[in-house]
């Protein structure tokens, strides 16, 4: 791992502290056990009722002599399951599940462990909070969808992707 480069470790980062939240972690919700990277997934009768989808955002460097600087957003987002949970519950079931998981996810992101909240030293600043966005279920869409953005600040040295400084 020490080859990959800062971003690449950021992301398994995110990742890993997203694949915590189930129950045996502390966690109201499962829905760290299905994770996708990239995308927001569409889910059918037999995935779960929840998941959550990490989409990074496009990057923007600063450059700073030999090094690059850039506030990266990366998006988490809680993917609910509208098939499995809208049935004869009510249309309110996959919302709540939703507002569950974005509670899980700002939990695993913002762990106490972190007081830094520099992600074990890979972040060259602290670790912020963005936007919040709400996706409502598109006709035809089995899938809602709550996100939170965390900027991640991150730097590179100039042809050594992996060199934090």
């Amino acid at each position: 791992m020490a080859d990959d480069s800062i971003c690449k470790r950021v992301l398994a980062e995110v990742e890993a502290r997203i694949a915590r939240i189930t129950p045996e972690n502390g966690f109201a919700t499962d829905a760290g056990r299905t994770i996708f990277m990239g995308a927001i997934p569409q889910l059918g009768q037999d995935d779960p009722d929840a998941a959550i989808a990490i989409v990074p955002d496009d990057q923007e460097w600063e450059t700073l002599g030999e090094h690059f600087r850039c506030d990266w957003m990366i998006a988490i987002y809680a993917v609910v399951n509208a098939v499995t949970l809208g049935g004869s519950e009510g249309r309110s079931r996959p919302w709540m599940l939703a507002e569950d998981v974005l509670a899980d996810i700002k939990r695993a992101m913002e762990p106490a462990t972190d007081p830094r909240r520099r992600m074990g030293g890979l972040l060259t600043g602290t670790l912020r909070r963005g936007p919040t966005r709400h996706f409502e279920r598109q006709s035809g869409s089995e899938v809602i969808a709550k996100g939170q953005s965390y900027e991640h600040p991150v730097t590179e040295v100039w042809g050594h992707p992996e060199v934090a400084r």
